[in-house]
Parts: C-alpha cells; sequence; structure tokens
C-alpha cells in the first residue's frame, strides 16, 4: 500500500472543485492534492465549441447515469467526468437564472447565508470577462470568458426576427435587468476556445506546481478518525491512502447506486442497480 500525505485534499476535479482549488492556493501556502476520477481535458473536442456534441456521445469524459424512472420513464442524465467535470463537456451557454430563483433560495435559508442575486451579483462580475458588457451587470477582470456569437446564420437570424413579430421583445442582454425577451446566447467562450472552470480557475496553478493533479483517480472512501476526516482510499491500481490535513469534498451531486447487492453464505442473493440525485 502506497502512501502520500497533503495539507488539503480535494475530491473531484469539476467547476466547483477547480474553484475551490484556486482559492485555496492563492489564500493559503497549504499543500494541494486535486483529485479526478476522469482523465486530464487534453482531448481538442473539449477545447472545440462545436465538439461538444461529439464528447456527450460517447462514454470517454462522461458519467453516463439513468435518473430513477419519472412517471415510468428514465432519463439520460450526464455528468462530467474529465478534469473541469461539466464545464468541460457543456454547450456553454451563460445564463444566470432569475432573480426569483435566487430570492427562493435566500428564503429557504434565511439569515443563515447570503444567496440574494444582490448577494451574488458582486459574485458573477468578479468572474467574468466579458467582451461585450461592462456595466452594474457585467465585469471585465475575471478569468471567466463570456462573448456573444462573433456570427450568426440565416436561420438563427429569421428565428430571433419570428420571436419579435410572435410579440417577444428583442433583449440585448438577458443576463442584465430583465431575461424577458430573444437575442443570442452568450457562451463561456474565448479566442473560439471553451473557457472551462479549468482555464478560467486551475490552469496557472497547474503551470507552477502550486497544486498537484491527480487524474485517473477514484476514491473509494473518505478515512475518519475520531469523527474527522483525515485522508482517502484510491481503489485504483492497488490500494492507495494519501492523507490530508483537511478533506474537501466536491464529487458532484449525483448520488448512485451500483449492484447493491445481499450476500448469503458469500454469494449475491439478490441485486439491484439505480442511480437517483
Amino acid at each position: 500500500m502506497s502512501q502520500k500525505a497533503y495539507d488539503i485534499v480535494i475530491v473531484g476535479a469539476g467547476a466547483a472543485g477547480c474553484v475551490v482549488a484556486s482559492y485555496l492556493a492563492v489564500h493559503t501556502d497549504a499543500s494541494i492534492a486535486l483529485i479526478e476520477a476522469g482523465d486530464t481535458d487534453r482531448d481538442p473536442f473539449i477545447h472545440i465549441p462545436a465538439g461538444f456534441a461529439k464528447i456527450l456521445a460517447h462514454d470517454r469524459h462522461v458519467w453516463k447515469y439513468e435518473t430513477v424512472p419519472q412517471h415510468g420513464t428514465k432519463r439520460a442524465y450526464r455528468s462530467g467526468k474529465v478534469l473541469g467535470g461539466g464545464s468541460s463537456i457543456n454547450a456553454m451557454c451563460y445564463v444566470r437564472g432569475q432573480v426569483r430563483d435566487y430570492a427562493a433560495w435566500q428564503d429557504a435559508v434565511g439569515d443563515t447565508g447570503k444567496w440574494s442575486y444582490e448577494d451574488l451579483l458582486p459574485v458573477f462580475m468578479a468572474q467574468e470577462d466579458n467582451d461585450t458588457f461592462h456595466d452594474e451587470y457585467h465585469g471585465i477582470d475575471g478569468g471567466l470568458a463570456v462573448q456573444l456569437p462573433k456570427g450568426i446564420n440565416e436561420l438563427n437570424q429569421y428565428c430571433l426576427k419570428a420571436f419579435q413579430e410572435y410579440g417577444l421583445p428583442y433583449n440585448p442582454d438577458y443576463n442584465g435587468k430583465s431575461q424577458v425577451g430573444v437575442s443570442p446566447v452568450q457562451s463561456t467562450v474565448g479566442n473560439q476556445r471553451r473557457c472551462s472552470a479549468v482555464d478560467a480557475y486551475l490552469r496557472s496553478h497547474l503551470a507552477s506546481g502550486r497544486i498537484t493533479l491527480l487524474t485517473g483517480k477514484t476514491v473509494a472512501r473518505i478515512l475518519v478518525e475520531n469523527k474527522r476526516a483525515v485522508g482517502v482510499e484510491l481503489m485504483d491500481n492497488g490500494l492507495e491512502t494519501i492523507m490530508a490535513g483537511e478533506v474537501a469534498l466536491s464529487a458532484g451531486t449525483v448520488i448512485a447506486r451500483r449492484s447493491l447487492c445481499t450476500r448469503a453464505s458469500g454469494r449475491p442473493s439478490s441485486c439491484a442497480s439505480t442511480v437517483s440525485r
């Protein structure tokens, strides 16, 4: 059994894991290990904006989940299994959501958190490097590239006109004052390349060696001593233990149960496989 040690171990190098790792690298002197079950993001189809359809059609960079049946129907649910997680495989649409969505979050937590739109707007602005808008709703100094399409084909132009003829107003910025209306989609693309959480937050820290990235590593369990997480156990290519002063769990929101079996006399007697979230 091999064993390593770091001050902080982060389980999951998806969008959230990249942000957490970057924050810790900037604000602490801790040694940091970032663990990802999938591969690095070297696949060129990740970085070509139109390549996301090809990525989603194959198994290499996705967890191919299916939901528990809803009204008798299972739904495909694809989650990123690659450095950058969903931000490396999604369609790059930049849509913040409506003000009332955040109001519901704030109502749910009360005075214990700051989840209102007004609280989160400065965070969005700090993240953003927008190539079109620079106003009270958008920033230009962040790491996340956001842009409007550089060219709109004729079919999309007709669609925009048709919606307006139907009665929807043209809205030049649905991430601004109001989401009502029709407009081209803002996207997390910069210089004609996808801008994932890796590009926005992590890449420079990997290049400097500030963060140690461990890919192709599946965490089997978190090690706990005296009710405190002290490390993780990996199950790839033999048992490997990584000890840590702190463990940050950022492995996604999907709860999966695979081949759940009850055993009698050493043999599986009944098995079930379900996925839920």
